[in-house]
């Protein structure tokens, strides 16, 4: 198969879980997309790998130890690798990511 669609409101309506949890969306080969809904505040971590976050409904406030990033629907933002950091959201956020 060369095209796969991804219906993401219909994603954004099963993630009836706002503890941050990653759920893969869809794979191709070595692409994966995953999604999490989040209410509330993720504890510190840090990822072997980079990453790149797409908030697709709701506010996220992402923080390292140098700085404060605040995203809003449609905005996203490049995590590198190592870099510990924690996700907050005051109300329930949809967020859609890739590890690269």
């Amino acid at each position: 198969m060369f095209a796969k669609m991804c219906d993401f409101e219909s994603v954004s309506n099963t993630l009836s879980m706002s503890d941050g949890m990653p759920v893969e969306v869809m794979r191709h080969g070595d692409f994966v997309l995953y999604a999490f809904a989040l209410e509330g505040e993720k504890d510190w971590h840090s990822h072997a790998i980079d990453e790149f976050y797409f908030v697709y409904k709701g506010h996220l406030t992402i923080y390292t130890k140098e700085e404060k990033i605040e995203l809003v629907e449609g905005q996203g933002a490049f995590i590198a690798k190592d870099i510990v950091h924690r996700g907050v959201a005051r109300e329930r956020v949809v967020v859609f990511f890739i590890p690269i």
